[in-house]
């Protein structure tokens, strides 16, 4: 017995599913998603880098303002226990005993301040202040990453 055909259909031409999409159209569907997915996975990139940078800025910073407070505290002629040795720090900017678990090397240099028009005499200068520089380098892998120098002028309250 043949099957009854349906009544909307004319004879001689095929039946077809008004309500699904072509080749075609969801290649093009697949394509804009693909390209939506790639722009969003670079930005994850530039956020990732963009956190790193300043987590890396505020751990210096506290590095900078725990190590500054204590070369401020220390007596204008008395420096010595800053000039000659490096101080270690992890990446949370707390203090580690060697450079195999550090993350962060500081070191200081001092020199005299000059100011040129100033009244007063080189050598009287110098004995007023000093200037105290800070060089906080970023290590990765055990090598230096990259170094920022902090410059502070510090007064002797004597002279």
């Amino acid at each position: 017995m043949p099957y009854p055909r349906p009544l909307n259909r004319q004879p001689g031409r095929k039946a077809r599913c008004p309500g699904g999409f072509n080749l075609l159209e969801v290649t093009l569907g697949l394509a804009l998603i693909a390209f939506g997915m790639l722009a969003t996975i670079g930005l994850f990139q530039t956020g990732l880098e963009s956190l790193r940078a300043s987590s890396d800025a505020l751990v210096e910073r506290e590095i900078l303002q725990r190590l500054s407070s204590r070369a401020a505290s220390r007596s204008f002629s008395d420096r010595s226990g800053l000039l000659e040795r490096m101080f270690y720090f992890d990446a949370e900017g707390l203090p580690v005993a060697g450079r195999g678990q550090a993350r962060y090397e500081v070191s200081f240099a001092e020199r005299e301040a000059l100011y040129p028009g100033s009244d007063l005499e080189a050598e009287r200068l110098g004995e007023r202040l000093r200037i105290v520089e800070m060089s906080i380098t970023a290590l990765e892998g055990g090598k230096a990453a990259f170094t920022r120098r902090h410059p502070m002028l510090i007064s002797n309250p004597e002279g």
